[in-house]
């Protein structure tokens, strides 16, 4: 295994252990148990991993996360599996990002040595592409980015047959890759211990914020062309899909409420809280749950208390079931049953509104808001998800609109919606969106209605 030393524009070094492997023409997945491939912080802090989406990746389903936690993160994935080629050498050099701003996006580069021919083989600097010097970068999207059909800049001190050089193509003036040639004819990624072809994301950009690079395709004379898959191995979180079947309020001996639930192949589920509208925990004495049809086996056969009673799905395909939650006829409220999957991803289910599940009368009453009515967000702050929960007194056409701080609209979960008097949940999903505070904004007929809430990456 070969140390893999990366030195920044500050030269600032650091090492992780990869192993070398010769490129093959192929399509390589790239994810946490390949050793060719490392993140690594290289000014400041942030945090490399390897995550599904964002949005719908142009190979496989993930790509490799950088987030940066402020303007001097500096973070890299990168490998050492190309030391010593030959710039001239490249076919090949495409990749895809995406990002939330403009115009920074992730950079391809090289540790340089600016004449392989030569017998000097200490650092002499970074060779960059930076995709805003040649491209229009969107935000929200993914863009795919020919690297030798763009500028290039180069950075350190050159040296050409053992001797310091002028530096060509600085950060100021970029290059094309002719440009490059003509200056540093033999130049190529370094060889040895300095080696290391990487993509980078931040110092000198804001932060908090997210990169993601994916669909890497890089060939050479005499290596073919090798394409690299960045994709998570660890498990999906779905959110488990609940929702209630019905109500027996005044079932003999005891009221109990039906709900189906849906589980994905190995998948467990698990029954762990009852929260109120104001989803605040509520403790309920006689409750017991038990499984009454369907594909998934419970841990705990036959009726037991609520919190001790999971699922677990079959390893192939999914499954549906019915369970039954059964009360002593206390007179408690339980309008949300909260379960949660392996992974702990959680959702909530409304049995049919909000009203006493477990009411001993046959009428349900239900609990109406006498006016238009903002209950906020849960969870809150929250990551990526939130339910945002409201009422209305009577019919109406409404909009459910998120800003950011500076207002500017980046969701509308509910977009002029006819929607009927009573209690309605909206998901607003925020995986595209770097952590910070933001507002959403409830209309309602003629009526507005304003919250907040904040997303912790």
């Amino acid at each position: 295994m070969n140390p893999f030393v990366l030195l920044g524009r500050g030269l600032l070094a650091f090492a992780l252990l990869l192993v070398f492997s010769t490129p093959t023409s192929a399509q390589v997945t790239v994810d946490e148990n390949n050793a060719n491939w490392g993140f690594l912080v290289e000014t400041s802090t942030g945090t490399g991993s390897f995550v599904n989406g964002p949005s719908t990746p142009p190979l496989g389903t993930g790509s490799a996360k950088l987030t940066i936690d402020n303007n001097s993160s500096g973070l890299i994935i990168g490998t050492q599996q190309f030391a010593g080629i030959r710039f001239d050498d490249f076919t090949t050099l495409t990749y895809s990002t995406y990002s939330n701003t403009t115009p920074q996006t992730i950079a391809l580069q090289f540790n340089v040595d600016y004449d392989l021919t030569d017998g000097t083989t200490s650092w002499q600097g970074r060779l960059v592409f930076e995709p805003s010097n040649s491209n229009t970068v969107t935000p929200g999207t993914w863009q795919t980015w020919n690297a030798l059909n763009g500028r290039w800049w180069s950075s350190g001190n050159p040296v050409v047959g053992d001797v310091g050089v002028a530096q060509d193509c600085p950060i100021s003036a970029p290059c094309t890759v002719t440009e490059l040639l003509t200056a540093y004819p033999d130049m190529g990624i370094q060889a040895g211990a300095l080696a290391g072809l990487l993509f980078k994301a931040g110092s000198g950009w804001a932060g908090p914020q997210d990169y993601y690079v994916d669909n890497f395709t890089i060939g050479y004379t005499g290596g073919g062309t090798t394409t690299f898959d960045f994709e998570t191995s660890v498990q999906a979180c779905p959110t488990p899909a609940i929702t209630a079947k019905r109500v027996f309020a005044n079932a003999s001996p005891q009221p109990y409420l039906e709900i189906d639930l849906d589980a994905g192949p190995g998948q467990n589920l698990e029954i762990v809280n009852f929260v109120d509208t104001d989803r605040t925990t509520r403790f309920l004495q006689g409750l017991t749950a038990s499984l009454v049809s369907g594909g998934l086996d419970p841990s705990n056969p036959g009726q037991v208390p609520f919190d001790d009673f999971e699922w677990t799905a079959s390893s192939t395909g999914s499954q549906t079931a019915t369970f039954r939650l059964t009360s002593d006829g206390s007179p408690n409220f339980a309008y949300f049953v909260e379960i949660t999957n392996t992974c702990e991803a959680t959702a909530y289910v409304d049995p049919q509104g909000a009203f006493d599940a477990f009411a001993t009368s046959a009428e349900r009453t239900l609990d109406l808001p006498g006016a238009l009515t903002l209950e906020g967000n849960y969870p809150n702050p929250f990551n990526p998800q939130t339910v945002i929960r409201y009422g209305l007194a009577e019919s109406a056409e409404v909009t459910l609109a998120v800003y950011d701080v500076m207002g500017r609209q980046v969701a509308v979960p509910v977009a002029a919606q006819m929607q009927g008097a009573g209690w309605h949940e909206a998901t607003f999903e925020a995986s595209h969106l770097p952590s910070g505070v933001y507002l959403y904004r409830l209309q309602a007929g003629t009526q507005t209605l304003t919250g907040q809430m904040s997303l912790l990456k």
